[in-house]
């Protein structure tokens, strides 16, 4: 049984570390279940409001992948 997590991940911090090792992880293996995270690039809001150069992105999608 997969165990799926869905968000931006801009930037691996601590909160996103607990919530991939405690949440995710050790839910998954007392269930014998898989982890699965899923990342969106672009980042949504770049999407739903391309004319708003606000945001600010602490890693590129390439930056990201070594975390997961």
């Amino acid at each position: 049984m997969p165990f799926v997590t869905s968000g931006t991940f801009d930037g691996v911090h601590l909160g996103h570390q607990k919530k991939f090792s405690h949440a995710l992880k050790e839910i998954a293996e007392k269930s014998s279940g898989e982890t699965v995270v899923i990342t969106f690039w672009p980042h949504p809001r770049l999407v739903l409001k391309p004319e708003d150069q606000s945001l600010k992105l602490l890693n590129t999608f390439e930056g990201k992948r070594p975390a997961f």
